[in-house]
């Protein structure tokens, strides 16, 4: 496991970060910055080449947390629903799409499911979550 040798290290990315917290780099590039342009770089270039989104579709962004991918799609189809089990990610997912202008998004947190029909969303977007299965087990 990368970083298994780390004292504390909760997982082995925690870990990796670790490894690396003191870098020269860190002054000027934090851990969130790394992540970003990963996601701007290569998965969202993979999403747009692959899902092949089109201006009539409604997507569901299950786990949406801040709104990252839920915001990006928006531009691209009909309506984006945000769902998150945390209510402060789903404010803070609202408040940015209000600084954005994107209007056509909407955030909740789960009910029971019935406040979405069948065939509602031409997609579902779920990314890996590690932490999901925790809410999962309840």
């Amino acid at each position: 496991m990368i970083g298994s040798n780390i004292p504390g290290a909760k997982n082995p990315l925690d870990a990796l970060h670790g490894e690396h917290a003191n870098h020269p780099l860190r002054a000027v590039i934090g851990r969130d910055d790394a992540y970003n342009y990963y996601i701007d770089s290569t998965q969202k270039a993979l999403y747009a080449r692959v899902l092949s989104l089109r201006k009539d579709f409604t997507i569901l962004d299950f786990g949406c947390g801040n709104g990252r991918w839920t915001l990006w799609f928006a531009p691209e189809v009909h309506r984006v629903v945000g769902i998150d089990l945390s209510p402060a990610m789903v404010d803070a997912a609202r408040r940015f799409a209000s600084e954005q202008g994107i209007q056509n998004v909407g955030f909740t947190v789960p009910g029971d499911g019935s406040q979405f029909p069948d065939d509602s969303f031409d997609i579902v977007n779920c990314r890996p979550r590690p932490h999901l299965h925790r809410a999962c087990d309840g």
